[in-house]
Formats: structure tokens, C-alpha cells, sequence
């Protein structure tokens, strides 16, 4: 027995090193995701500690730990609205960086104080009730410090960092936690706490004054002194937790079980002696009527819903499942069904594993909702088994309470969504810098060179220089329009100007401008259509900012020789624009993200074309203002198509043949070189 306790011993440390090892890895990349690990599980391990000692008052009395269990209670909220409160959190507004550091320091006050009166009044019997009363009255002092910081001294300046107010603090709080060591040295020999007990509490002592003193010397968040002393300060809650455990669960279960093993040793002796003593009969009867006793107060002080069944109706469930179901008396559910207990939509599911549970007499663990006496549904794990007692079979399913887990699990989905986007934006941004910094090196060099032709009078190249300027210049300007736009539509301001126009002559107008430039990259572009004519309402300018970067992406991705389509027909009520080319096409897993902000096929920066990642996302948008949509098909090495569906619009012909387009060759020449302007090699 002793061995295998050490070895459990040995696997806990082993998986706290591990625990500890993965928040030092994580705090030197993501130290606000460090930080809130951190105070989560500080806050994590002292909810449990006080729902253990609640769960534990029936057989536990002390008093001590019950007090030890409420102020942690109060530390743990505290430390919460420390985490919440943190810079950068940004869940409550107007937060400065000065709230959090006080209630930081409110809380390891009140931390240092509990642990001083207990250790000196170790003996003493503490009147938790009204300990409760003081610590919420300090917790809602603390709330209107979140709402008014002047009503607590500055522990923070932004700009000078920790004032001596706080560190003078932690010093104050390091020597009351010196002086409680004391005390509870002092105190050992009154025997009220075991070996174990009193090492623990030890060790969350020194451990609580080395991580203030951590947090006394750091100058940045980001530095080893900052880091350890999250780390103390969690061991500190955790051997706090293993005194609690020790002292509430450890000791009173391995009373039990060894009370139940003397229990089965006798059970046996008396079989054996049952064939030759009939006379005892009556007397081992009522033996096992007291076993029985055992088993259900046993079943009663576990910490989960436990429900017997027989012959298919409960016919025992243990007070926890009463309160699972929220039933003001457990004698409900004798008599009944599981499957009476289930949700509808799980009815066939329960069933299911109640006969497999007939079959395989066990079953692994299956997720089921039950339905509660006030109507209220519960996600619980369903774990069954069979069991014999006197060649009588029954069933003993455990349920555990998993609805904070899966709503826990929706909270990680959206974070890690949150970090998906946050990547992708990063990327963004990194792709952005180089977008700004290579047009500005390349006008940079030209104007260096412009010196050199000018002294030699080499006036070709000048103007070729000035070529490469301009380029720039407009690569420069239509990243910032594009950026520009982007703000204007997230903010509503972005406003299109419609009006009814021939949609087949302005897209074979922006055809015929653009094919001298896609001629230059030796390719050709073809415009077709099935229909001579047909009027729509939209923002011809938007139109011709849409076509122009989708004949860019095709001419930036096509191959020599290769072939642009562009391609107008009628689908019911809709015109249809098809711009296809037979390049090296998308790969599968990026087709669904391309329309989305900041995506580009090629990441990379040392990629075969220039390119922001937003292009495809204002045409996205751009279309949709104008009532349309935009799809995508496409296969790898074998080119794209984006169509565009725009809805017909009512007019008359006679009204249609009054109006004049808008469009002139002249400004789309002058898109052309704006959009087209990050195609090098014209």
C-alpha cells in the first residue's frame, strides 16, 4: 500500500512539473494568456477546496479549515476580478492598469491576515458565519474599488510603474506571512495538525512570502522575477489544497475503506462458518443489514449522483442525484424509469445503452440530457455498470455534471477562433509592412540613380526612372485607397452612387482598356457574351474597380500564352459575369478563405506576385453593396473562374435609350495603371 501511494506520489509531481512547464513555455510567447492560466487555476483550485469542504461538513468539524476554505473562497473571486480587470483583458471598460495591482494588493492582505489568525489560534474554534459576513463586506469594498480607484491608494502609474505604496505593501504583507510561519511553527506541538498537514501549510507560507518578494524587485511583466512569482504563488494554493484534501477527504475515506475491508474479512469468515453454525444465523443478518447501512452512507458522502436500479426501476438514488434534478425529496425517483428521466431527443440513445449494458454487463461513458423537476435540462456523462449482490443483478449508473464543461468547451471554440483570426491578421500586418516598404525602397533607389543620369545626361534612363516612380507611387496609392475603403465599409460610410447603365457595354469598355497591358505579359483576353445589351442598376465605378482586380489576379497567376475570359450571359433574374483564366489555380483548402480579410494564397514574402490579401475581399464587398454576389471555382494547375451575379433591373426600353454612360476611356486608362500597378515587367 505504501509503495503504491508513492508512486501515486511520484505521478502527481511528475504532471505538476508538466503543468508548470507548459505556463513557463506559454508565458514567453503569450504572457496576458500566462497570466490568465495563472489566476485561473488559483481560482480553479479554491473553488474546489471550499465545494470539498462544503460536501466534507457532515463528518468533518474543524473548524479551521472550514475558515480556511472561506477566505480562500473570497481570495480566489478577488484574484478573478485581478485576472478579469488586467491590462489588455479588455472585458470591463475604463479600466486602468493601477485597478488590478490593488486588488492585488487587497487580496494577499486578506491572504496574510487569515493565515496570521489561524496559526495563532490554531486551537481555537472559529465562527465561520460571521468570518463569511467580513470577507464579502471586503470583496464589495473591492468591487467599488473596481468602479472608483481613488478609493484605495495608487499601487500603479502608468508611465513610473509600482508605487512605494505597493511595495512597501508587499513587505508589510511578507512579514505578516513571516510572523504566521512563526506561529505556526510555534503551534505544532499542540498536535492539531498531522505531519502532512502542517508541511503543507508550511510550504504555501513560504512559498506565498517568496512570491511576494518576487513581485517586490520586477521592473516588466515580461521578466523571470514576474513569471516565478505567478508560479510560487500557485504552488502556494496547491499545497494549500493538499492540507484541505489531506485533512477532509484523505482521512476520512481511508477510515471508510478500511472499515469496509475489515467489513469484507468478516463477510468471509462468517461464509465459511455459516455451513457449520446455523444457530448464527440471525445474528449474521443483522450484520449485513449494518454493512448495507455502510454501503448507502458510503454511496450518500460520495461527491456525484449515484442511482441503482433493479429490474428496470430505480429503486435507489443517493442525495446528490436529488440535487442534480433539483427534487425536494430523492423518494421520487423510486419506482421510475432512467429512460423517464431522459430528454426526448436522447430516449434512443439511453436505451441503446441499456441494452448493450444487459449484453456487455459495462458500457464506456456516453453524454446524455436529463430533465429536471423544474423543467431545467442537465448535460450529463452517463457512466453504468452491472453488479451482483446475492446472484441478484443490478445496475449502478454514475452521473456527472458536464454542463459548465461543454459550455467551457464553446468559450475555448471561440478563443481558438479568436487566435485563428489574430494569426491571420498578424500575418496581415507583416504582409502589409513589406507591401509599404517595397515600393518605397525601389523609389528610394530610382532616386538615387536620378542624380547620377542627370549628371550624365543619360536621359533614357531617366525616363525609365521616373517610369518606375510612378509605378510605385501607384502601388503606394492604391494600397491606401484599398485601406481607406476598408474603413469606410466596417464603418457604414462607404456610399455607392447607382445608376442604371448598360452593364454589357461597360465591362467590354474595361475589356478593350485593359488588353494592351495583358498583350504585354503575353497573354490574351476574349470578351463574349449572349445578350447585346442589358441595363441594371450599379456603381459604375465600382464595377470598374471590380473587374480591374479580378483581370490583375487572373494576369498575376495566368501562364505565358495563357488565355483571360471574360464572359457576360442572363440567369433568370440575375446577369452573370465570368472572369476565367487557365492558370496555376487554388488549392482546395484555400478556396473557402479567399474572399476573406487579409488572405492570400501565398503567404511567403518572397512570393512570385505582390499583393496586400485584400484585393478579394473589397471585390466581395464592392459586390455585395451593389445587391450581387461573388463565387469561386477553381482547380489547382488549371485556372479560376469568379463569377458575379448582379439582379436585372425593370426599365423600359424607351427610358434605357435616354441614357448616356458615364464611363469614359480616358479615366479607365488611369485605373487601369492604379490597379495594375503592382504587375511589374509591363
Amino acid at each position: 500500500m505504501a509503495a503504491l501511494l508513492k508512486k501515486s506520489e511520484i505521478i502527481k509531481y511528475i504532471f505538476i512539473i508538466n503543468i508548470l512547464s507548459v505556463l513557463i513555455i506559454i508565458s514567453n510567447y503569450n504572457y496576458l494568456l500566462f497570466h490568465l492560466l495563472v489566476e485561473g487555476l488559483t481560482v480553479l483550485v479554491s473553488y474546489i477546496m471550499i465545494i470539498v469542504l462544503i460536501n466534507t461538513r457532515k463528518f468533518n468539524n474543524n473548524s479551521t479549515y472550514t475558515f480556511i476554505g472561506i477566505a480562500y473562497a473570497f481570495i480566489s473571486s478577488l484574484d478573478l476580478m485581478h485576472a478579469i480587470t488586467y491590462k489588455g483583458m479588455n472585458i470591463i471598460p475604463n479600466i486602468t492598469t493601477n485597478t488590478p495591482t490593488q486588488l492585488w494588493i487587497i487580496a494577499r492582505m486578506v491572504q496574510s491576515i487569515t493565515f496570521l489568525l489561524i496559526f495563532k489560534n490554531v486551537d481555537k474554534t472559529f465562527k465561520n458565519a460571521k468570518a463569511a459576513i467580513i470577507f464579502f463586506l471586503v470583496f464589495i469594498y473591492s468591487m467599488l474599488v473596481i468602479k472608483d480607484g481613488r478609493l484605495f491608494p495608487s499601487c500603479y502609474m502608468d508611465g513610473s510603474g509600482l508605487t512605494p505604496f505597493k511595495i512597501y505593501s508587499e513587505y508589510s504583507i511578507c512579514l505578516i506571512l513571516t510572523i504566521s510561519a512563526f506561529y505556526l511553527i510555534k503551534n505544532r506541538s499542540k498536535n492539531i495538525l498531522i505531519n502532512d498537514e502542517y508541511k503543507y501549510l508550511l510550504f504555501a507560507v513560504i512559498l506565498t512570502i517568496v512570491s511576494e518578494l518576487c513581485f517586490t524587485i520586477y521592473i516588466g511583466v515580461y521578466e523571470a522575477s514576474n513569471i516565478m512569482g505567478h508560479i510560487f504563488k500557485l504552488l502556494s494554493f496547491y499545497f494549500i489544497y493538499e492540507s484541505i484534501i489531506k485533512k477532509t477527504l484523505q482521512e476520512p475515506y481511508e477510515i471508510i475503506f478500511n472499515n469496509l475491508n475489515t467489513t469484507l474479512n468478516q463477510l468471509q469468515k462468517s461464509n465459511y462458518k455459516l455451513h457449520y453454525k446455523n444457530l448464527e444465523l440471525m445474528e449474521i443478518k443483522k450484520w449485513l443489514e449494518r454493512s448495507l447501512r455502510i454501503y448507502r452512507d458510503f454511496f450518500e458522502i460520495l461527491p456525484f449522483p449515484v442511482i441503482v436500479i433493479e429490474n428496470g426501476k430505480i429503486f435507489y438514488a443517493n442525495n446528490k442525484s436529488k440535487e442534480l434534478l433539483k427534487l425536494k425529496d430523492k423518494k421520487e425517483l423510486i419506482g421510475k424509469t432512467f429512460i423517464e428521466l431522459v430528454a426526448d431527443e436522447y430516449k434512443e440513445m439511453a436505451k441503446e445503452r441499456i441494452s448493450e449494458l444487459a449484453r456487455e454487463k459495462v458500457v464506456p461513458p456516453t453524454e446524455e440530457t436529463l430533465i429536471c423537476k423544474d423543467g431545467s435540462r442537465v448535460d450529463v456523462e452517463v457512466t453504468s455498470t452491472s453488479i451482483f449482490i446475492e446472484d441478484k443483478e443490478y445496475y449502478m449508473t454514475i452521473l456527472r455534471d458536464i454542463t459548465d464543461a461543454k459550455k467551457l468547451k464553446v468559450v475555448e471554440d471561440k478563443l481558438e477562433e479568436k487566435l485563428q483570426y489574430e494569426k491571420v491578421r498578424n500575418e496581415f500586418f507583416t504582409n502589409l509592412s513589406h507591401e509599404l516598404k517595397t515600393p518605397i525602397n525601389v523609389i528610394y533607389s530610382a532616386l538615387q540613380l536620378q542624380d547620377i543620369y542627370f549628371d550624365k545626361e543619360d536621359f533614357n534612363n531617366v525616363r525609365k526612372n521616373n517610369k518606375i516612380v510612378k509605378q510605385n507611387c501607384m502601388r503606394l496609392l492604391k494600397l491606401i485607397n484599398n485601406l481607406i475603403d476598408i474603413t469606410k465599409i466596417d464603418d457604414g460610410f462607404f456610399k455607392p452612387v447607382f445608376k442604371y447603365n448598360n452593364i454589357v457595354e461597360v465591362i467590354e469598355n474595361i475589356v478593350m482598356s485593359v488588353a494592351p497591358y495583358v498583350e504585354s505579359r503575353k497573354m490574351n483576353i476574349i470578351f463574349d457574351t449572349e445578350i447585346e445589351e442589358q441595363y441594371i442598376e450599379f456603381d459604375s465605378d465600382l464595377m470598374e474597380r471590380i473587374m480591374l482586380n479580378l483581370i490583375s489576379n487572373s494576369m498575376k497567376y495566368g501562364k505565358i500564352d495563357g488565355t483571360i475570359l471574360v464572359y457576360i450571359d442572363v440567369e433568370g433574374d440575375y446577369v452573370c459575369i465570368k472572369i476565367k483564366d487557365d492558370g496555376i489555380g487554388i488549392k482546395k483548402d484555400k478556396q473557402e478563405s479567399v474572399f476573406e480579410r487579409f488572405i492570400r494564397g501565398d503567404r511567403s514574402l518572397a512570393r512570385s506576385s505582390e499583393g496586400s490579401g485584400i484585393g478579394l475581399s473589397l471585390v466581395k464587398s464592392f459586390v455585395e453593396i451593389q445587391n450581387g454576389s461573388v463565387y469561386l471555382s477553381s482547380e489547382e494547375n488549371k485556372g479560376t473562374e469568379i463569377i458575379i451575379k448582379l439582379p436585372k433591373a425593370d426599365i423600359s426600353e424607351e427610358i434605357a435609350a435616354t441614357l448616356e454612360s458615364d464611363i469614359e476611356a480616358s479615366n479607365i486608362i488611369k485605373k487601369v495603371d492604379l490597379e495594375f500597378s503592382d504587375i511589374y515587367d509591363l
